[in-house]
C-alpha cells in the first residue's frame, strides 16, 4: 500500500496532467506543450534555489528515468 505523501505526490501529478491535456484540447499541442516545458523549467529553478544542486540533479534524474 502506498503512503499517504505518495498518494498526494501521485494525485498532484495527474492533476498538473489533466490541466495540460485541457490546455492541449483548448488552445492546441504547441500551446500545452509550452506550458509544460515552462513549469518544468520553472520547477527546476525552484528546486535548485531552495534545495540546491544536488537534489535539483537527483530531480533531474528522476524524471529521465519516468
Amino acid at each position: 500500500m502506498n503512503a499517504p505523501g505518495e498518494e498526494d505526490f501521485a494525485r498532484a501529478i495527474n492533476r498538473g496532467f489533466d490541466t495540460l491535456v485541457e490546455r492541449q484540447r483548448a488552445a492546441g499541442t504547441a500551446e500545452a506543450v509550452q506550458l509544460a516545458q515552462a513549469a518544468a523549467f520553472a520547477a527546476v529553478a525552484f528546486v535548485d534555489q531552495a534545495a540546491g544542486r544536488s537534489t535539483t540533479l537527483a530531480l533531474i534524474d528522476d524524471l529521465i528515468r519516468a
